[in-house]
């Protein structure tokens, strides 16, 4: 749904409204559930986002560019701040700012430079354009 770039990193997030009746649920860390509804589904597609504006990014300037996705989940409250489910980092909507604060969008990704949040932004405009 949007792709942030910033000093922390490049993410790709998938904005979720859901029901807010339902309750969210984890388990072992490789199951999201809401309510009875496995999300599993959710969550590869924004693995798969993320991956695919990786490569495209990545081709655009010549370099790997790591991109982290990231599910934001509104309507109901989500019991945890963040967890990492299958590779996709779920928190509730209103944890957005402060999860690009405080999570590097890799593992041992380094801050972006001013220069480099803004040529990873003019790779993006041109080979990531919206669907219209």
């Amino acid at each position: 749904d949007h792709l942030l770039i910033g000093p922390t990193g490049v993410y790709a997030i998938d904005s979720e409204q859901w029901d807010k009746r339902l309750p969210v649920r984890t388990r072992n860390a490789r199951q999201l559930w809401h309510g009875p509804f496995s999300q599993r589904d959710r969550l590869e597609h924004a693995r798969w986002e993320a991956a695919q504006a990786s490569r495209f990014l990545g081709d655009a300037l010549g370099e790997e560019v790591s991109v982290r996705p990231a599910m934001a989940v509104y309507g109901p409250p989500i019991p945890w701040g963040v967890a990492t489910i299958r590779d996709v980092d779920v928190f509730g909507g209103d944890r957005l700012r402060r999860y690009l604060r405080k999570h590097p969008a890799g593992a041992r990704a380094p801050r972006l430079t001013a220069s480099e949040v803004e040529r990873i932004y003019t790779a993006a405009d041109r080979v990531l354009r919206p669907k219209r």
